[in-house]
């Protein structure tokens, strides 16, 4: 039976309000999303690429024997998603389907990070959470440029990049119970190489648009600061308190 109240689920259904929002602020309010964009994506994205690189990939080198090959495998799964995404081929289909597997995906995602601990698993979801605000935005100006009409694209967006997170950590809810205790260690590492993706994409995109004069590079990097702070004081308060035996003691009772 599904938890509908677990930390995943709740991650997951602020993950899609956060799209939502960004949905509004581009269809509303386009100088709001244009004055937040530039404080968001760096901080977001310094904060995927802290918290895989300070705990999920240390933590799944050292207790997945395979963690290596799965990191990198998230890594590169995620590079190709992105890639169909932002591509824009195909209209807007393929874009809609890939960053709806993606989405659905980092749905499934939290879950795992949850099983980790609650520390890992809010430090994790605050980076997905902050990066559906330009998530659903992308997708929404990628329907438009296919040939959608603005009601089309909001509603391909909005179900592309919103509703896509919960039916992923609700899938995921569903499944680990039956999963076998090693698997949250895979889950971790494929998360891992996932979010190092996400972000180190996200603060190249950041560094672009700086370098054409289109950012701020004071305020950017106040953003990345902040960002990896948050990241590495959450972490480094999970890694004293830490004991991977009584997580695993705690993903086996569930």
């Amino acid at each position: 039976m599904v938890d509908f109240l677990s930390p995943a689920i709740i991650a997951s259904l602020l993950a899609g309000a956060v799209a939502t929002l960004g949905l509004a602020a581009i269809v509303l309010r386009r100088d709001f999303a244009a004055r937040a964009e530039p404080l968001i994506a760096p901080a977001a994205a310094a904060l995927l690429v802290a918290v895989a690189m300070t705990h999920l990939l240390p933590d799944a080198l050292h207790e997945a024997p395979n963690g290596a090959m799965l990191a990198l495998f998230g890594f590169l799964a995620f590079a190709a998603l992105d890639r169909i995404g932002r591509g824009g081929f195909g209209g807007w289909a393929a874009p809609a389907l890939a960053i709806g597997a993606h989405s659905f995906i980092d749905g499934f995602f939290y879950v795992g990070a949850f099983e980790h601990g609650i520390a890992v698993g809010a430090t994790a979801s605050a980076g997905l959470i902050v990066h559906e605000f330009s998530e659903a935005v992308i997708l929404y100006s990628l329907a438009r440029r296919g040939g959608a009409g603005a009601r089309g694209a909001f509603f391909i967006a909005l179900i592309g990049a919103a509703a896509t997170t919960p039916a992923g950590a609700i899938f995921g809810e569903s499944l680990v119970h039956a999963l076998p205790p090693t698997a949250l260690d895979q889950t971790l590492a494929t998360l891992a190489g996932a979010l190092l993706y996400l972000g180190a994409a996200r603060l190249a995109d950041v560094n672009h648009d700086v370098s054409h004069g289109h950012r701020r590079p004071i305020t950017t990097l106040i953003a990345i600061a902040f960002g990896a702070a948050a990241a590495l004081a959450t972490t480094s308060v999970t890694h004293h308190d830490h004991d991977h035996g009584e997580r695993r003691f705690s993903f086996q009772m569930r």
